[in-house]
């Protein structure tokens, strides 16, 4: 009986040994930021704006299946607001002034559309699988200023 007892106290100490308690920090452990620190906020005509989803989503080229823009989306649930950031051509870190077609900043509110005139989105860092920047614009009558982000680039 001490022998079973030994066995199965080796078995479970083995068993432990390989048992490791799984990271939700995603990429990283790569250099990147963690997933707890994905976000986009700014303020919206002088109120505080932060969303509750953000991505980035990199837009492909059909003939070479390369990368050919970004798009940025954010959504605010309480307010039935979003901020979609889209940028063509692009290059990485840089700044890009707003000029639709190629650079758009497009604030939504309930089925209501504003698109940005003027303004500029600013990518800081490219860390592995994340796009990091700043924002701000003026669409119609919306004012958007100090806008941040940290997004996961899928």
């Amino acid at each position: 009986m001490k022998k079973y007892a030994l066995f199965a106290l080796l078995l479970l100490s083995i068993g432990l040994t390989f048992c490791k308690k799984k990271s939700n920090k995603g990429p990283a452990a790569s250099g990147g930021p963690s997933l707890d620190s994905i976000y986009m906020h700014a303020t919206v005509n002088g109120t505080p704006w932060r969303a509750d989803t953000a991505a980035g989503y990199s837009v492909t080229g059909s003939a070479n299946n390369y990368q050919t823009g970004i798009s940025i989306t954010a959504t605010q649930k309480s307010t039935a607001s979003q901020v979609v950031l889209y940028i063509t051509n692009y290059g990485g870190v840089g700044t890009y002034n707003i000029d639709p077609p190629s650079v758009t900043a497009t604030y939504y509110v309930g089925n209501k559309r504003y698109y940005a005139s003027s303004g500029q989105i600013i990518i800081t860092n490219t860390p592995q699988y994340f796009v990091q920047g700043t924002y701000s614009f003026v669409a119609d009558s919306i004012n958007i200023t100090g806008g941040t982000f940290t997004v996961i680039e899928h």
